[in-house]
């Protein structure tokens, strides 16, 4: 039975919380069966033989229409998926089935959330070059923490409205470069260490005084 990554700050998430109950379970539902490249072969008789709930497809395309990408009446694509499985497409077994099934449908490279170029990854213990500028994130390097963060967008930005509307996307490099080859378990705790450096004020850790809104030398 393959396993995947959950997101369990979904509950918090205030897009997520104003679903109704039967969109909550949709949403779960497409989550676990969906491919592992986040594409979804469409089938409403079996998702509402499991949910116990009727749905209409117009309602359901409106209500996902940022997070689903409607390729055809067969199948749907997942547009954060892959950043939130894999930080990137993988340079591995999984990585060419991914890309594989991206080029079946048309999707390896389209500015559509997939949030291409591949990232090429390795595991820890392969990685030679040290002056690279990466993370670790469950034994894979990440080269690029922008697709990762970007799937808790919504709790991110509710935590830049909290913050006089500081934007925290051109922080992300500067969080990045005082995090290099560090380790980290898994996306939650990339994000939750992302949202400890922007709360603590992360211009002040920096050599060159710069605008906090602009990100530009004062």
């Amino acid at each position: 039975m393959p396993k995947r990554f959950t997101d369990t700050g979904k509950w918090d998430d205030p897009w997520f919380q104003d679903l109704p109950s039967k969109y909550k379970l949709f949403w779960v539902y497409i989550l676990d069966k969906c491919d592992h490249a986040g594409v979804w072969e469409v089938n409403f008789k079996n998702a509402a033989y499991f949910m116990g709930e009727h749905l209409e497809v117009s309602e359901v395309k409106r209500i996902f229409t940022d997070r689903i990408h409607y390729l055809n009446d067969q199948y749907w694509h997942l547009v954060k998926f892959i950043p939130f499985q894999y930080g990137g497409i993988k340079n591995d077994s999984v990585g060419k089935s991914v890309q594989k099934i991206l080029k079946r449908h048309n999707l390896l490279g389209a500015n559509e959330g997939l949030l291409s170029p591949l990232v090429g990854t390795k595991d820890k213990d392969k990685v030679k070059d040290k002056d690279k500028d990466y993370i670790v994130v469950e034994e894979k390097t990440v080269f690029d923490p922008l697709p990762m963060l970007e799937f808790y967008e919504a709790q991110l930005n509710g935590m830049q409205k909290e913050h006089n509307n500081r934007a925290w996307k051109p922080l992300v490099q500067v969080w990045f470069k005082e995090h290099l080859q560090e380790y980290f378990k898994d996306a939650m705790h990339v994000k939750n260490s992302f949202k400890r450096f922007y709360i603590a004020g992360p211009t002040k850790k920096l050599k060159q005084k710069i605008d906090p809104y602009s990100m530009k030398p004062l």
